[in-house]
């Protein structure tokens, strides 16, 4: 028995039934506010729109589907002509999200997505302009900076500012001339000669102390870097 919260499947259209679609202006609206980066206008004009859809009655749901995957495509757009791959904001491509999409079965699951959708790509918009990604990467140093003698991963980082791996290899390299793994192993290996000039200790100690469990690894990286081992200073 179907809940009154389930969309319709519909071989064809039956009569008397609203048609399901977002008015063209709306629409429009809708993307305008998202690259704008303004979430509360995204959110008030996003309710206005499902509140028309709830007035429709049941929703078909092949024509749910379309309705949801012609937005994004707008929105993909867009982005497109400012710089924003779709895989920047949401780390998987466009084929992905149709997938998604086309296995959404409720109104309930339609209105979450075109929630989280929006305001996702609104809330990058905002926060990932010129001088948001200058500020997200000089974050990111500091991060890399006070803990590289740690397990430090890509996509831990990236998750830290609500962005995709590609987005953040990105911008990183960009602002930095180095790509995420140069960066951090070139640090290291910094600190490491600093501490074999400084301290008698170890091979394998200044490893472990800059992040590296294998000493073996250590020593190529640093040979290969330096042109010298690690055990010719002393």
């Amino acid at each position: 028995m179907l809940s009154d919260r389930t969309v319709m499947f519909a071989e064809r259209p039956r009569p008397n039934s609203k048609a399901l679609y977002i008015p063209e202006e709306a629409s429009k609206d809708l993307v305008r506010f998202v690259l704008a980066g303004d979430s509360g206008k995204v959110r008030a004009q996003l309710e206005s729109i499902l509140d028309l859809l709830r007035s429709g009655g049941d929703l078909p749901c092949q024509d749910s589907h379309k309705m949801c995957i012609k937005l994004l495509s707008k929105i993909e757009d867009e982005l497109a002509a400012i710089k924003i791959t779709f895989e920047d904001i949401f780390g998987k491509n466009m084929l992905e999200e149709i997938k998604k999409i086309r296995s959404l079965h409720s109104v309930d699951e339609i209105e979450r997505w075109l929630r989280e959708t929006t305001l996702s790509a609104a809330a990058f918009v905002r926060t990932h302009s010129a001088a948001g990604s200058k500020e997200i990467v000089e974050m990111a140093v500091q991060y890399i900076s006070d803990h590289y003698n740690e397990k430090i991963k890509l996509g831990t980082i990236a998750e830290k500012f609500y962005i995709s791996e590609t987005y953040f290899c990105k911008i990183f390299k960009k602002e930095t001339g180095k790509n995420f793994l140069d960066y951090l192993t070139s640090l290291r290996l910094e600190k490491a000669r600093n501490l074999l000039e400084k301290h008698s200790l170890k091979v394998y100690e200044v490893a472990g102390m800059v992040g590296y469990e294998d000493a073996r690894h250590f020593s190529r990286l640093y040979r290969k870097f330096f042109s010298n081992k690690p055990s010719d200073i002393r």
